[in-house]
């Protein structure tokens, strides 16, 4: 149902495209979203993210040891979902010259909002890559973000939604 609700908001904004069918195609048409990636050694997983949402911060701050002693690499993919200023944020992010610069900004000052990134309109490209965003997540079935995406050794594609502990984080990743 939920997947019939995001299409059907999708589609009312001019942006249509099927359905995921195959776990494993989908890994790869997420290769297509608009992300900012962390880390250059180690397995990959995508993290879906929200400017605003203190969990997707909460899980930022713990994968940070993990990337830089190069046990993963991250590729975070913005959604503006939660408030009125994530959409915007999260063009801030996407159109800055520098976007991991901007998403580390934004993550930094999470907690004053005069350290975060501030809100910008999104150009018409970036709101279709935010359009973009939005409805791979809403392919993952994921009940909220963040939304871990990770490729199992058997090549189905598996979904965390949450922040999992510090201790889970670390078996999780071990087992990629």
């Amino acid at each position: 149902m939920r997947r019939v609700l995001f299409a059907i908001m999708l589609l009312a904004t001019g942006w249509s495209a099927p359905l995921m069918a195959a776990p494993t195609g989908f890994w790869a048409t997420l290769a297509q979203a608009r992300w900012v990636q962390e880390g250059r050694q180690g397995p990959l997983i995508y993290v879906f993210t929200d400017p605003n949402c203190p969990y997707c911060h909460v899980l930022y701050k713990r994968l940070q040891p993990f990337i830089r002693k190069g046990q993963v690499v991250v590729r975070f993919i913005p959604v503006g979902m939660l408030t009125p200023s994530s959409a915007g944020k999260a063009a801030a992010i996407l159109e800055s010259p520098d976007p991991q610069k901007a998403l580390a900004k934004n993550e930094k000052g999470f907690h004053d909002d005069r350290g975060a990134i501030a809100p910008v309109t999104p150009t018409p490209a970036t709101e279709k890559m935010l359009r973009h965003n939005l409805y791979y997540f809403s392919v993952t079935d994921a009940t909220g973000v963040p939304a871990i995406m990770y490729k199992k050794h058997g090549g189905q594609v598996g979904v965390i939604t949450g922040a999992p502990s510090p201790g889970n984080l670390a078996k999780i990743l071990q087992r990629l």
